[in-house]
């Protein structure tokens, strides 16, 4: 189960789409805003968050600090066009397993999810 969320309703639909084409039909489940998402995150399990950073109501690192304070398991991908070093860097030290520029292409968003998944499928657990 993936959790989307994305302010752009066009982006998000259509990434979802083809999430759900590249993935053998995964299931998406979409959010307009981090607090939406929040509550998706309450009632129904999820195996991945891939979110925006710019959004209304709740934003993207309003979400990420949400999530490492309540869902820090769950692996997480960010779409931003905000690619300075410091707000990169600042993902990486909130947990964020990876990150896309935007514009991009949906299929390698994706391909990436597949990794971020396999990924977390196959690392060793703590004792």
């Amino acid at each position: 189960m993936i959790l989307l969320v994305d302010d752009n309703e066009c982006f998000k639909d259509a990434l979802a789409r083809c999430l759900k084409q590249n993935m053998l039909n995964a299931t998406v489940l979409t959010a307009l805003n981090g607090k939406d998402g929040t509550e998706i995150l309450h009632s129904t399990p999820v195996d991945l968050i891939i979110t925006d950073l710019q959004m209304p109501v709740m934003n993207g690192h309003d979400l990420i600090n949400y999530r490492n304070q309540h869902f820090h398991e769950i692996p997480l991908i960010v779409i931003t066009a905000d690619t300075a070093h410091d707000v990169l860097d600042g993902l990486k030290a909130q947990g964020v397993d990876e990150y896309v520029e935007k514009p991009c292409e949906c299929t390698a968003v994706a391909g990436l999810a597949v990794n971020v998944l396999e990924a977390r499928k196959t690392a060793p657990t703590g004792c």
